[in-house]
């Protein structure tokens, strides 16, 4: 026999201090109770159910998600006036169907490639301490997360707590009862089978997990989807595109889990490539040989299944039976295709012609509002036009008016003077004492003129003197008067009183 030089736990001598009492056998003891509770909570028919619920709550949840996606996409289009964004929603249920369609298909595969590939484990220890992290880890989020929410009053926090919380649960299954991803537990095993066992552990348990995320996933997504209808329904121009980001979450969660049974099987297949080259290895240099995707170390020992009878979904209790929980029937899937291609092309074509009409008015309106800009430009020139020759006329007659008037004026006053020239007046009695004190003062010679203007009332008075002439005193004295006489409100014409 191959093992035959190996040596059995049993025959290794116990230490001398082994009958001393340890003082940690107390807290020891304790963990592997925590442990035995929570496999006994946690246990393989908890995980088979929930993944079996989970997977019957996805096909009610994916339709009413597509319905949801459809109902968001008909209310964006109503209220931006974007068709687009219902073909959007068309796409949307398209998109849902095909998604649902693979990973119901692939929910098998997943199981049932994690069954055909069994390892073997020598360290019964290693499970138990990876069971007691993910134990300590579910107790950690529970406890710190509720606080965490109550302390700062965040939905978000209990939310995403929520939401740890059921992805540790299912994931601790797998450390607890290894059995469910076909890992074995054998004393016999190679430290090599053991390195194979470990890398192996964690590509199974996230295939294994295929079923909860699927269900979990497009539930969760779901909801985020009808609250986001909500607020997209109530809201109007910004609140829109937030409700529609909001919904991308959703939109996340609900293709994630529907893709994640694909996923999760092609990259596993691939992967576990080199973890099947590595069996080769260890087959070859144990002198054994690949027998049913494992190494076969010990040919003349059973087979163990690594599930239970109930584990594998199988009503006549054979593991190796897998049934589809999914059933589709074809033809109303085709008639359902067949109606959503007719909807999108009828569609298609009824908002190609709803923009060429819209096109239509639009260049309508815009031709009409340039004709009208063009007229209004035009009565406005015009009018400007009509209002420059208006107030050009008005000028030209004020100036003609103005220039009248100050011929007039000039003929008047020259009129004036001749008659004050020619018919001397009285001195009024202002201008007497002015004149007496200036008009024979010696030195101003002979050559002066006193001139007068006077209205009844007021009256101004001016001389001038030392005038080369008569003639000159005469038009000095007048013309300074005629400039002056208004300064004492004096309006006749000016005279000369006496001329010397």
């Amino acid at each position: 026999m191959i093992y035959s030089n190996r040596i059995k736990i049993s025959q290794i001598p116990k230490s001398q201090n082994g009958d001393k009492m340890n003082p940690m056998d107390h807290s020891n003891q304790i963990i592997d109770n925590l442990i035995k509770f929570f496999r006994k909570a946690i246990s393989v028919e908890f995980f088979v159910k929930s993944e079996q619920r989970l997977e019957q709550a996805a096909s009610y949840a994916a339709p009413l998600a597509a319905i949801v996606g459809l109902l968001m996409g008909l209310t964006a289009a109503i209220k931006t006036d974007s068709f687009i964004a219902f073909l959007a929603g068309i796409g949307w249920v398209i998109a849902i169907a095909v998604g649902y369609y693979i990973g119901s298909k692939f929910l098998v595969s997943c199981k049932t490639v994690v069954h055909n590939n069994p390892t073997k484990i020598s360290s019964k220890e290693y499970i138990d301490v990876i069971g007691l992290i993910g134990v300590l880890g579910i107790i950690f989020v529970a406890l710190g997360g509720m606080v965490l929410a109550i302390k700062m009053s965040s939905p978000d926090i209990l939310k995403w707590t929520v939401l740890i919380l059921v992805a540790l649960v299912f994931s601790v299954c797998f450390s607890l009862h290894p059995s469910l991803v076909s890992t074995n537990v054998d004393k016999n095993t190679s430290a090599g089978e053991d390195a194979i066992a470990i890398l192996a552990f964690g590509y199974k348990s996230s295939v294994r997990m295929a079923g909860i995320i699927f269900g979990a996933a497009t539930i969760f997504g779901t909801i985020n989807l009808i609250f986001g209808l909500f607020r997209l329904i109530k809201g109007s121009g910004f609140e829109i595109y937030a409700g529609g980001l909001e919904s991308i979450e959703g939109v996340a969660q609900v293709l994630g889990g529907l893709a994640y049974p694909f996923l999760a099987y092609v990259f596993f297949v691939i992967f576990y490539l080199a973890i099947d080259l590595m069996k080769a290895i260890l087959s070859i240099s144990s002198g054994g040989v690949i027998h049913g995707g494992s190494t076969g170390t010990n040919n003349s020992a059973p087979h163990q299944q690594p599930f239970q009878a109930g584990a594998l979904g199988s009503s006549q209790g054979n593991p190796d039976v897998f049934k589809n929980p999914i059933s589709i029937d074809p033809q109303v899937a085709k008639k359902i295709v067949i109606g959503l291609v007719a909807a999108s092309v009828i569609g298609g074509i009824g908002y190609g012609g709803w923009q060429y009409k819209l096109e239509l008015d639009r260049k309508a309106e815009i031709t009409q509002q340039e004709e009208i800009a063009k007229a209004e430009e035009a009565k406005r020139q015009e009018e400007t036009k009509q209002e420059t020759l208006r107030q050009e006329e008005l000028a030209k007659a004020e100036e003609a008016q103005r220039q009248e008037f100050a011929k007039q004026e000039a003929a008047r006053e020259e009129e004036e003077r001749k008659r004050a020239l020619a018919n001397p007046q009285v001195l009024p009695s202002q201008c007497t004492n002015h004149f007496n004190a200036n008009y024979n003062k010696p030195g101003y010679g002979n050559n002066k003129a006193y001139a007068v203007a006077y209205d009844g009332t007021n009256s101004y008075c001016t001389m001038s003197y030392n005038s080369p002439t008569p003639q000159q005193a005469t038009q000095n004295a007048l013309q300074n008067c005629e400039q002056n006489k208004y300064k004492n409100n004096v309006r006749t014409a000016c005279y000369v009183y006496k001329l010397n």
